[in-house]
């Protein structure tokens, strides 16, 4: 199911990606590089962000990380968001 709702369909396709963490860790967004090709039944599965921003909060505004990626994992997260984009 979650390699469905992520995979890139065509060549001019990008996924960005709302991530809401467990237990109060707040919100990261960015657009979606890579994630790891495992088992459904396998909950932790790493995923890769760039372009990457963090909230404390919902009512917090995005603050844009310097980093060149940030590395998350399914089993922390409580939802995600995704919104494709196709360039022309």
């Amino acid at each position: 199911m979650w390699y469905e709702a992520l995979r890139q369909k065509t060549r001019n396709e990008r996924t960005f990606v709302e991530v809401k963490m467990k237990q109060g860790a707040g919100f990261y967004t960015g657009e979606l590089k890579s994630y790891g090709i495992v088992s459904n039944s396998e909950p932790s599965k790493d995923f890769l962000l760039v372009n990457a921003a963090y909230k404390r909060t919902e009512e917090s505004a995005y603050v844009s990380m310097d980093v060149d990626g940030v590395l998350l994992n399914f089993a922390d997260a409580e939802s995600m968001a995704i919104i494709k984009e196709k360039s022309v």
